[in-house]
């Protein structure tokens, strides 16, 4: 595109509603941080829960909440906590050369466009916005090469019913080193601005981008970014492999009672897939099958249920009858 020349900040508003395209363009501008100047993405999504690069989706999120919805679940190449995604909520996306970087001057960008609406707003230690008690951003930060991003979410009017159902994991024991998120109250900009649009905020917004560049900001449409720069990082974005294979290392433990002692099953995951199986409780034969049968399999409800059936002692798995609401709560299907 002609207009986006070195040298000037670019405001881009994206129109899809796929988070993963969105993601994926991300990345895109990430790579070309350094012959183009500083760029503000804004762009929104259909239902997703967006986790950070180095968290644990089982311990996130409620992904049978998200099946039987249809809310979709992607993971960025930035660290930090979980975030919800809708109609309701505007994403910002500061990308520059990282010997530009300047988080402060970011944050007083969208600190700006808040109070020119009307909207006292403050950053917190943890590089969060709150309006009131409540939190209105969540943000988070990626540096590759010569590029840093500081993107965020913006509520404005999102389904917080919806996000408190999809943020609220199913009760396990999960032991793991991933990133947790901080579980913070949430509210949306609306409680002080009844009337207020994303439209109306992300114009705010690009308005004070051109102010924090003295003008030299051009906005631009959403454009047809080159195909083969975006399939790449797109295809990535959309694969099992990125989504649940990038987890750090964990182990999941489910427990219930027997006939005089307790069973339990311990599955240890790396990369999405079963690593190691034990079954305190369970006699020898018993637990020596069930590793037979789950070691190196996929974590996921449909793949592990189907180990058990195809087992030579598939019936001495009788042992473990909730075994399928567990999987149910815990593994994707």
């Amino acid at each position: 595109m002609e207009s986006m020349s070195p040298g000037h900040a670019l405001a881009i508003r994206l129109e899809s509603l796929d988070p993963w395209r969105n993601l994926a363009v991300e990345e895109y501008f990430i790579g070309r941080a350094d012959e183009l100047g500083p760029v503000l993405l804004l762009w929104q999504a259909e239902r997703a829960i967006v986790i950070g690069k180095n968290q644990n989706p089982w311990q996130e999120c409620n992904l049978r909440a998200l099946r039987q919805d249809g809310c979709q679940l992607a993971r960025r190449s930035s660290g930090g906590g979980a975030v919800y995604h809708d109609r309701g909520n505007l994403n910002f996306s500061f990308i520059t050369r990282r010997s530009d970087y300047d988080l402060s001057r970011s944050f007083g960008v969208v600190l700006s466009a808040l109070a020119r609406l009307g909207i006292p707003a403050v950053r917190t230690d943890r590089n969060s916005l709150f309006a009131g008690t409540g939190k209105i951003s969540g943000n988070a930060f990626c540096f590759k090469r010569g590029a840093a991003m500081h993107h965020g979410t913006l509520l404005v009017d999102a389904d917080l019913d919806r996000l408190r159902r999809y943020l609220t994991p199913v009760p396990s024991d999960i032991r793991s080193h991933a990133v947790s998120s901080v579980r913070d109250p949430v509210t949306n900009l609306r409680t002080f601005r009844k009337d207020l649009t994303v439209e109306e905020l992300s114009l705010a917004l690009c308005e004070a981008f051109r102010n924090d560049r003295g003008n030299r900001m051009a906005i631009v449409p959403d454009g047809k970014w080159p195909d083969d720069e975006i399939r790449s990082p797109y295809r990535k974005l959309i694969s099992w492999d990125w989504i649940y294979g990038m987890t750090p290392a964990f182990t999941i433990e489910w427990k219930r009672p027997g006939e005089g002692r307790e069973l339990a099953l311990q599955l240890e995951v790396d990369q999405g897939f079963v690593s190691a199986v034990s079954c305190p409780g369970a006699d020898g034969p018993l637990a020596e099958a069930l590793g037979l049968a789950l070691n190196g399999c996929v974590f996921s409800a449909s793949a592990l249920m189907q180990r058990l059936r195809q087992h030579p002692r598939a019936a001495a798995f009788a042992a473990f009858g909730a075994w399928a609401d567990f999987l149910e709560g815990h593994a994707p299907s």
